[in-house]
């Protein structure tokens, strides 16, 4: 089996990237591993795919390149050009969003399943600071526990 190389696609800027960052360091610290924030939410994602590439779920379209379209950083573009064994995308579920588009997300769910072929998409709920409710990994209870709908940055900040 080739040598893994492994291309995160995640919403922001600095918690996403921290938190794969010490994931890695941690769990796989020999696997070499790139972060490409999108810095945008998976509704805006989907919409791209649902106005552009409304077949996206049953072409071959390769996410990279469908994001390197809307990229203008030269350095970003040419991440997104190279070549990965895995592509891993994370999101929030941002269900507040001002147009949401939870069809596609749902076709986005069904058809972005595995991370070496098409990625493998995982989405954050209600956002990805969750990941702090965590008691240990893994932690069979996690699905069943339950925070206060107030002000949750907050709440996962303290």
């Amino acid at each position: 089996m080739a040598e893994r190389k492994i291309l995160y696609i995640c919403e922001g800027l600095q918690d996403e990237p921290g938190f794969l960052k010490k994931l890695m360091e941690k769990s796989y610290p020999d696997v070499p591993y790139w972060i490409y924030p999108y810095k945008t939410t998976i509704h805006t994602l989907a919409s791209k795919l649902s106005e552009d590439y409304e077949d996206f779920d049953s072409g071959d379209y390769d996410i990279r390149l469908i994001i390197r379209e809307m990229e203008s950083d030269p350095e970003q573009k040419k991440l997104l050009s190279e070549n990965f064994t895995d592509i891993i995308m994370g999101f929030d579920f941002d269900p507040h969003h001002d147009n949401p588009d939870f069809e596609t997300v749902k076709r986005m769910l069904e058809y972005f399943t595995d991370s070496t072929d098409m990625g493998k998409l995982y989405i954050n709920y209600p956002m990805m600071q969750s990941f702090k409710h965590f008691v240990s990994l893994p932690d069979p209870e996690y699905k069943n526990r339950t925070a206060p709908p107030y002000d949750y940055k907050k709440l996962v900040g303290e």
